[in-house]
């Protein structure tokens, strides 16, 4: 496969064995091992984290394998942010999962043939491996979504690059033009602008807010398989970004058929996102805010 795979490593050796066999299948020519490092101090993660590394470079099929690892520790947001950037300094598009997300080995045909379909189409910002609605059964191999999620994704250097360097200057844009109010209707996009805000006021803007900030309030559009290609197992007490489920979320992985059918058109399935948003993340401020803040006393 020539599209090159970031994987996104910390301490979980379990995770990354059942990785490494699921990449021997496809066998990508090239392979990029994004690590943070361990708090100091933390002699047992920092035995974890070397164990970890040291498996992901056993690769056994003709790879270049480049390792981005950070010698002191960056923090999660951080970290995920510069490796990618060092990744799209160099590659045109990437496929990129974290360390508990495990995707079905059909995963990454779909994300090449999508990179490939849509390399040209300014108004898709990215391929998401996630559908969180199996009750709702879609009669295409994929759809079109405002709101992905990026637990197994690909995207390409020209709208990775979109992230700003300054995103508190580009976020204050956002809010004057009222552009995610615009997009989200006015209830749902005051209520995201109270989310980040409360992150912003205490300095942990998470990664993937911005990303996904930035893909609603500029009306991108996000590709979404028919069904879940990719299951996230970080639901527990290890977890890095998520301590547990969203409500009514399946993780459940499935494989995709192919050749894939399209969609009749490419307008956004509404009735997706408003399934995703209504059964699944519509819970509190307070309750995500919770969330979030114990997914940072974990870094």
């Amino acid at each position: 496969m020539n599209t090159p795979v970031v994987l996104i490593l910390y301490k979980r050796i379990d995770a990354i064995v059942q990785h490494m066999e699921i990449l021997r299948q496809v066998q990508p020519e090239k392979l990029y091992l994004v690590g943070d490092a361990a708090k100091t101090g933390d002699a047992e993660t920092a035995k974890l984290v070397q164990q970890v590394r040291e498996k992901a470079q056993d690769v056994i099929w003709p790879c270049q394998v480049t390792t981005i690892f950070a010698e002191e520790n960056m923090g999660c947001d951080r970290r995920i942010i510069s490796g990618l950037d060092e990744v799209f300094q160099q590659e045109e598009a990437a496929i990129i999962l974290e360390d508990d997300c495990i995707p079905d080995v059909t995963f990454f045909r779909y994300c090449d043939e999508m990179l490939a379909t849509y390399r040209d189409n300014p108004d898709v910002f990215y391929v998401s491996g996630n559908h969180l609605c199996p009750w709702q059964q879609e009669t295409s191999s994929y759809i079109f979504s405002r709101r992905g999620d990026t637990w197994g994704w690909a995207t390409w250097a020209n709208r990775w690059q979109q992230m700003s360097t300054n995103f508190e200057k580009e976020w204050n844009s956002i809010k004057s033009q009222r552009l995610l109010q615009q997009q989200m209707g006015t209830s749902a996009g005051e209520a995201y602008i109270r989310e980040l805000e409360h992150y912003k006021n205490q300095s942990i803007i998470p990664w993937d807010y911005q990303w996904h900030a930035r893909c609603l309030a500029y009306g991108k559009k996000v590709i979404v398989p028919g069904v879940n290609l990719v299951s996230n197992i970080g639901f527990d007490g290890a977890a890095t970004h998520t301590a547990e489920a969203p409500g009514g979320v399946s993780m459940e992985r499935f494989a995709m058929e192919f050749p894939m059918t399209p969609p009749a058109t490419e307008n956004v399935n509404r009735k997706y996102d408003r399934a995703r948003q209504r059964e699944i993340f519509q819970v509190s401020l307070w309750t995500r805010i919770k969330r979030r803040i114990r997914r940072i006393g974990k870094i």
